[in-house]
């Protein structure tokens, strides 16, 4: 009984901003009498039908039912649009999933991002409580609920697997890793990149290879000649969109120019990239000082890398819609776990830029928001350096007296 009230007062913010959320959720649906409405609420745009992006699964499968080829017609889709996830997803016709079934399918992808974030997010004391009430309120949060979008999904399996593997034998851990981002990478190609949060050491490398290899194997699989078209579909704007393409129109228009030059776009992110990486390489005190080293031995730090190596892939791609920022919740996460053990400088501020930008990102154009978005991913670029270099040193550096506690912590 004791373990189970100390789990619940850890987890009371989670629990708070769930009930908010659905409380709210209940008073505008009697309101308004209408679910996308009620999202108002909330200060979140809304599309009507509900539960837009789930029904990009259930809609296409009426059409692959119909005979069909979802990737081309898009005449089932409420805004005829074509298919643009793996193929995977329409495999869920097995199980009875249909366009009828929309809000049974959007339901459990919002419960099963409850479940994790319950699992995931500690809240030892009033700073700790604040971060996780306010992170799990976000607009990002908000905005992958309302859409019903399957990176709810794909954060639910990354973090409640992760927490699943750190009790697992460390004989069997490398196995379980793999399997998990094979899973991930076949639902959703991006996560593939998670392998980053392997190689825990110079002999973790092939492991994570192997992995890697496994993943783009099972996903030619899956996919195979579908996967140009995945691409062709997958919408690249600027709106409600983070990553080098929306960054890049919106520094051009600063300057008065409009459009996308693609060779400039690849050019500019390289650049953003090469800094990030060459900071992660030569500031290693500045990174000591200013981070928590990532303890990939961990469950926690192996999310934490994971999350931060689909943050920084996804940006470095193109453009992406504004909810693909829950993974920022993964280091983010990481963050808290230092304040849950002591009160430092170094996360409150990190914990506090984080919260800025993740509330702040509904904002399409203003110098700041741009000046985080440019920001972050250059820091996270440099933090996935910095643990990667540690990870494959010789002999790893010994953990800074600020990092000492966090690292034998993470684990627990």
């Amino acid at each position: 009984m004791r373990k189970i009230l100390a789990f619940l007062r850890s987890r009371t913010p989670v629990l708070l901003a769930q009930l908010i959320l659905v409380g709210g959720l209940a008073i505008g649906f009697h309101w308004y009498h209408d679910l996308p409405t009620a999202w108002h609420i909330f200060r979140v745009p809304s599309l009507s039908p509900d539960f837009a992006d789930t029904r990009t699964v259930t809609h296409h499968i009426d059409c692959l039912l119909k005979g069909r080829d979802p990737y081309v017609d898009g005449s089932c889709s409420p805004w005829h649009l074509p298919y643009n996830y793996p193929p995977i997803w329409l495999e869920l016709w097995h199980l009875g999933v249909n366009s009828s079934t929309t809000n049974l399918m959007g339901g459990l992808l919002a419960a099963m991002f409850f479940t994790a974030s319950l699992s995931l997010f500690r809240a030892r004391n009033w700073v700790t409580g604040t971060a996780v009430f306010l992170a799990l309120l976000s607009w990002p949060v908000l905005f992958a609920l309302e859409r019903g979008n399957t990176d709810l999904a794909i954060f639910s399996i990354l973090t409640l697997g992760g927490l699943w593997i750190g009790c697992s034998r460390e004989r069997f851990i490398a196995t379980k890793q793999t399997l998990l981002i094979v899973v991930l990478t076949v639902l959703k190609i991006y996560p593939v990149v998670a392998v980053a949060g392997m190689v825990r050491n110079r002999k973790a490398i092939w492991k994570a290879f192997i992995a890697g290899t496994l993943a783009l194997a099972a996903l030619l699989i899956t996919a195979g000649s579908r996967l140009p078209l995945i691409w062709h579909n997958t919408p690249q704007g600027g709106y409600r969109s983070f990553g080098s393409v929306p960054l890049y129109m919106r520094i051009a228009e600063c300057f008065g120019r409009v459009g996308v030059n693609h060779h400039y776009r690849v050019l500019f992110a390289i650049s953003f990239a090469a800094i990030g990486v060459t900071v992660g390489l030569v500031a290693r005190r500045v990174i000591a000082k200013l981070l928590p080293s990532l303890d990939l031995n961990s469950a926690r730090g192996f999310i934490a890398a994971g999350g931060l190596a689909i943050y920084v892939s996804v940006f470095l791609v193109g453009s992406s819609f504004d909810y693909r920022l829950i993974f920022l919740l993964c280091p983010l996460m990481y963050f808290i776990e230092e304040l849950n053990e002591r009160i430092t400088i170094r996360s409150c501020v990190a914990v506090a830029i984080l919260l800025l930008f993740l509330w702040c990102s509904r904002i399409d154009v203003f110098i700041g928001k741009l000046l985080l978005d440019a920001g972050i991913f250059v820091c996270s670029c440099a933090w996935l350096t910095d643990t990667l270099r540690r990870a494959l040193e010789p002999r790893s550096e010994s953990p800074t007296t600020e990092d000492s506690h966090l690292v034998s912590m993470v684990g627990r």
